[in-house]
């Protein structure tokens, strides 16, 4: 069962980084932790929604320390509910001009991300639990996620606080 629970702290950590990429915890450029800092609409905004999906993918993480391939399976769904869910209230951002083309970006990269874990479910479904945890590092959508959030980022914006 080693094997099983390393491979699912893989999912928890790249649940994780989709949550820092969408504006959720995990540091970011929020400084000192000079709690006075301001943030524009836009910073408020996606640091709300990256809250939002972090909690939510880390409670699911969670589920998954000891969980069966039905439960993972499941609680893979319910992430996939999070992510289209994020992906429709980003759309209704309006983000700075300088960085529309990344906000865009992340948009479609949630939403791939969410398209890709079918197959990391059909996996999990075919029994092959392991392999299909370790593919959701790989999944073009994270990476896209990540590269949107660092751009963001690149360009001032604070949209992952601690």
């Amino acid at each position: 069962m080693g094997g099983a629970r390393s491979k699912l702290a893989v999912l928890g950590a790249a649940l994780a980084i989709l949550a820092a990429g969408c504006g959720g915890g995990g540091g970011g450029n929020a400084g000192s932790g000079d709690q006075s800092q301001s943030f524009t609409p836009y910073e408020t905004a996606m640091q709300r929604l990256g809250q939002q999906l972090g909690a939510a993918i880390t409670a699911a993480g969670n589920k998954n320390i000891s969980a069966t391939s039905a439960s993972i399976e499941k609680n893979l769904r319910k992430v996939q509910v999070e992510l289209r869910s994020t992906a429709a209230k980003l759309q209704r951002i309006t983000p700075p001009d300088k960085i529309k083309a990344d906000h865009q970006l992340m948009i479609h990269a949630v939403r791939e991300y969410a398209d890709e874990l079918n197959g990391v479910i059909s996996r999990v479904q075919n029994g092959n639990t392991g392999a299909a945890l370790n593919s959701i590092l790989s999944l073009k959508g994270l990476k896209d996620m990540q590269r949107a959030s660092q751009a963001i980022t690149k360009a001032g914006y604070v949209i992952v606080v601690p």
